[in-house]
């Protein structure tokens, strides 16, 4: 799945499908639509700007897609991270 960690909060930002974003801080998570809003979880606020970015469809450069900020995520942070 397509993510990006936030670089101030920490919470990651993963494409949910449909146009909407899951994002995970610690042991919450939310979904959140295109503009950041709210859909369902316990985590009710999320960073618009990356909700419209993942949502957007664009398909990331093969440079972007070496990042260590944009990589395909297989297991969340230890707790504290």
């Amino acid at each position: 799945m397509r993510g990006i960690r936030h670089a101030l909060s920490g919470a990651i930002y993963e494409e949910g499908g449909d146009n909407t974003v899951v994002v995970s801080k610690g042991d919450v998570s939310g979904v959140f639509g295109r503009n950041g809003d709210w859909i369902s979880g316990e985590l009710r606020s999320a960073d618009p700007e990356m909700c419209r970015w993942l949502t957007s469809g664009a398909n990331p450069s093969p440079r972007l897609k070496s990042s260590r900020r944009f990589t395909a995520l297989t297991s969340k942070p230890a707790a504290g991270s």
